[in-house]
């Protein structure tokens, strides 16, 4: 019988912005995400912390690794939404 599969991050608190989403893929910014990796000896090893990055193009900003798995999903939200209200002039 095969293992239930491992659930790698929590489910979001926040609604999901589908409007802001949208803007920011109709103008080719995406938000990714990026785990922390220690290397020891031949191997990666996961920290368990994770950081944004926001491509448009080629720019891109990488946040520092302050999320964890529980709290990522609203931290991508979020940053859908604080893209949107900066970019289109909303609340």
């Amino acid at each position: 019988m095969p293992k239930p599969k491992k659930k790698a991050w929590e489910s979001p608190t926040t609604d999901n912005p589908v409007d802001e989403m949208r803007w920011c893929f109709n103008r080719g910014i995406r938000v990714c995400v990026m785990p922390e990796a220690i290397k020891e000896g031949r191997y990666f090893i996961q920290t368990g912390r994770y950081a944004l990055e926001i491509k448009q193009g080629d720019k891109s900003n990488l946040s520092g690794y302050n999320y964890t798995a529980k709290n990522i999903n609203d931290a991508i939200n979020e940053a859908y939404r604080k893209i949107y209200q900066m970019n289109n002039g909303k609340k």
